[in-house]
């Protein structure tokens, strides 16, 4: 099994385009320093019934906000929250049942951020949650078990105790400054009214709320696992806006060229790797799935007849679009289930699942016997799973990874399409020029 040559061609054919396509995200540190004002406003303790209403004044205002969900209360709200991320808002984790995490032991502390993070990503596919911890409180044993950044509050307008909306407007007008985080609980209607007023008066004093994930990027801050945040002042970087993330058929085809994966997101294209998730949308910030993945490999392998006449897992339909890669993949050990012999091959796939399959892909061809390089730590090694290390280890060492311009990998966060299509071109591209005698490859970072 090897890269059809036409395809290790037109990768090297790209390569000097590939090269200078704009991919890092760090060259907006070169870009001329935003001049605006930015503040992240929170809502805890939701979903609830005035969620809705909140959302309604936010897409009039044009703000985003950060939710902090309280996991229980996730289910009986399924569609509010698929709308907070659709609309371009963050969803974060605020515990299951909202408990003060420090008076926990490991195993109820593990399964109140484990139940809520599962319940979260069941609807929008998030890998790495930020999370509030009630009541602010957290000790070294919060941070070790949180699985993401903590954010606390800089301003912070008692709005469960006054339950008066002029009260709350006028705390948060008055306190609130560049780079704040402001803490509101959307449970409240009287903190909903509250909050909604204040950002109408602080918006005509030249703010613009954004998330909180946001606010740490514009402010060059690359949030650490298990590190405290509670705001963000401008120290000398402002960064501009980054660009929108275009969701499937809403995403105008005619704006891909602006993309910053564009050179990649055109060869996969033209050379039948990926096609789009309609006749006229590529989706590129869309997430992958592991059936989309799987059928990337098969795809980039000349779609090998399979032998297999059963099922490859106990979730796969033999008549399903993806049944024929998934059968081919299993065969080459690829692609694996669980220990009930699924694949779930709707599931979102995080990006160091995407490397450990890229790394089983590129065994299967002998690219991994000889090392380019020692491996150099990401900085957020420690975030890589214990059964991803190793394979991970073994693809960088190869001179087939592609990481970020920070030096982060990024591990569990989703992998997009673009992504995808940039990571898939790189490794086409170096086994390109591998045989063309240049035996280094080439380095790339992404997005």
């Amino acid at each position: 099994m090897k890269i059809p040559g036409k395809i290790k061609k037109a990768a090297a054919w790209m390569l000097c385009l590939f090269l200078a396509a704009s991919l890092l995200p760090g060259q907006a540190f070169g870009q001329e320093a935003s001049e605006e004002k930015l503040l992240a406003i929170t809502f805890d303790d939701g979903p609830g019934p005035y969620t809705a209403k909140l959302l309604d004044g936010l897409k009039d205002r044009g703000a985003k906000a950060t939710f902090f969900l309280v996991g229980n209360r996730v289910a009986g709200y399924q569609d509010i929250v698929a709308r907070e991320i659709n609309e371009g808002h963050q969803v974060a984790s605020h515990s299951w049942s909202h408990p003060k995490l420090t008076s926990l032991g490991g195993t109820r502390l593990a399964a109140e951020l484990n139940q809520t993070a599962d319940a979260i990503r069941s609807i929008t596919g998030q890998g790495m949650l930020y999370l509030r911890p009630p009541y602010g409180s957290y000790n070294e044993t919060v941070k070790a078990y949180a699985g993401g950044p903590l954010i606390l509050w800089s301003v912070d307008p008692q709005d469960w105790k006054y339950r008066n909306a002029a009260t709350v407007k006028e705390h948060i007008v008055s306190h609130a400054g560049d780079g704040d985080i402001i803490l509101v609980h959307d449970i409240h209607p009287t903190s909903v009214e509250g909050a909604l007023a204040a950002i109408d008066e602080l918006q005509a004093r030249g703010y613009r709320f954004v998330t909180v994930e946001e606010l740490l990027y514009r402010r060059g801050i690359t949030p650490q696992m298990g590190q405290v945040y509670s705001s963000a002042p401008n120290r000398g970087i402002n960064l501009p806006a980054r660009e929108p993330v275009y969701d499937g058929e809403d995403f105008d085809e005619t704006k891909l060229e602006t993309h910053w994966a564009y050179p990649s997101i055109e060869f996969v294209k033209r050379e039948g790797i990926m096609s789009g998730v309609s006749e006229n949308a590529f989706a590129p910030d869309k997430y992958l799935s592991r059936g989309m993945l799987i059928t990337i490999f098969y795809n980039l392998s000349g779609k090998p007849a399979g032998t297999a006449s059963e099922p490859a897992f106990a979730d796969t339909a033999p008549d399903a679009w993806y049944a024929p890669a998934l059968a081919w993949a299993k065969e080459k050990g690829i692609a694996w289930g669980d220990e009930n012999g699924n694949f779930k091959p709707e599931e979102f796939v995080d990006r160091q699942t995407l490397y450990v399959f890229l790394s089983r892909y590129a065994q299967t061809l002998g690219m991994l016997e000889k090392s380019r390089s020692a491996y150099k730590a990401f900085t957020d090694e420690d975030q890589i799973s214990d059964w991803a290390r190793e394979p991970i280890h073994r693809l960088f060492e190869s001179g087939f990874g592609a990481a970020r311009a920070d030096g982060s990998l990024g591990p569990q966060d989703m992998a997009t399409r673009a992504m995808t299509a940039a990571v898939i071109h790189h490794f086409v591209l170096n086994e390109a020029v591998r045989e063309e005698g240049d035996s280094r490859g080439k380095d790339f970072s992404y997005s």
